[in-house]
């Protein structure tokens, strides 16, 4: 079983927002409930369902482009689903790992019944692999996918990868992968260094025309605090096109 209950306060600053070319300093608000129930059918196969829940609204700095931001359908949705889930994971850790596969397949039903804006669908595929070579080095895959079939514009899939910001690029369908070397030098020490792409499609009938290639690129340190217990700090930087970047410190792994 497992549950979520937060609530998000976020400041950005996009410099070409959605491929509009304007700047948009935006505050995003993000409440949401959620929960799943996971059950084993027989050794590392996993089959269940979930709920979910929340309100997300976007304001921008301006009543101009709070005018902008309704046009465009951009201004935030109400989510409420459920659906089911089939799971596999054979991972050896699930905060470190050094082998094993892992993938994930769920939909999610929102309906206007259960407090959603509209109704619409999401289907979400994910999978990752970690092969371990050399001296306790793993190479790492992932590949992320996401479906949306009538969702508002504000509800569909976003880029799953480092450089660029959760909600900046919006398509109807996403699909990434990437590849990433983690390189371990000493008991507390280790780097990676990693690359991929994302790709947004068939977007064509939208308000917001995103389709098209987001590679990144990048490299990072990492400190690991507890070996035996799989607690790691990871420092990364990653690059990607139309002067996308970013900047991360965090416990564990990225994926």
């Amino acid at each position: 079983v497992e549950a979520l209950a937060g609530y998000a306060y976020v400041r950005n600053e996009y410099k070409d927002y959605m491929g509009t070319g304007r700047t948009f300093r935006t505050t995003d608000r993000v409440a949401l409930g959620a929960g799943r129930y996971l059950y084993r059918v027989t050794g590392p196969w996993f089959v269940g369902g979930e709920a979910a829940f929340g309100n997300y609204s976007v304001e921008g700095e301006t009543d101009q482009q709070n005018k902008a931001l309704d046009r465009l359908g951009l201004a935030g949705f109400r989510l409420g689903g459920v659906g089911p889930i089939a799971m596999f994971d054979s991972r050896d850790n699930q905060d470190m790992p050094e082998r094993g596969l892992y993938a994930n397949l769920n939909y999610l039903a929102s309906r206007d019944e259960l407090g959603a804006e509209a109704d619409f669908d999401t289907v979400r595929l994910d999978v990752k692999a970690f092969v371990p070579h050399g001296k306790a080095h793993v190479l790492a895959v992932r590949a992320n996918n996401e479906w949306t079939y009538e969702a508002p514009t504000s509800a569909e899939a976003t880029l799953q990868i480092r450089a660029y910001k959760m909600g900046q690029y919006l398509g109807t369908h996403m699909s990434s992968i990437e590849g990433e070397e983690r390189l371990r030098f000493s008991r507390h020490w280790g780097a990676t260094v990693f690359g991929g792409a994302a790709c947004l499609y068939r977007s064509g009938t939208q308000r917001v025309e995103n389709d098209g290639w987001y590679p990144c690129a990048g490299l990072g340190i990492q400190f690991i605090v507890k070996p035996e217990d799989h607690m790691l700090l990871d420092f990364e930087f990653a690059h990607g096109n139309l002067n996308n970047y970013g900047i991360y410190l965090k416990f564990g792994y990225t994926w």
